[in-house]
């Protein structure tokens, strides 16, 4: 069997919603993708530095 290695997600409307906020439940998600060698990674149109600003606002 194949092992997952790489999780990729969008942000807007996909890993928060409308607040744009993260919810404790998908931070919870990325946490267990991690613990578990599990690499997560963002995929938007926005401008890195906004995606590393956002990201760093999420605690992840």
């Amino acid at each position: 069997m194949k092992t997952c290695k790489l999780v990729i997600c969008d942000i807007d409307g996909t890993i928060v919603v409308k607040h744009k906020k993260l919810t404790s439940r998908a931070k919870k998600a990325i946490n267990l993708l991690q613990q578990n060698g599990i690499y997560f990674g963002i995929a938007s149109g926005r401008p890195i530095f906004q995606i590393k600003e956002t990201i760093k606002g999420w605690g992840v």
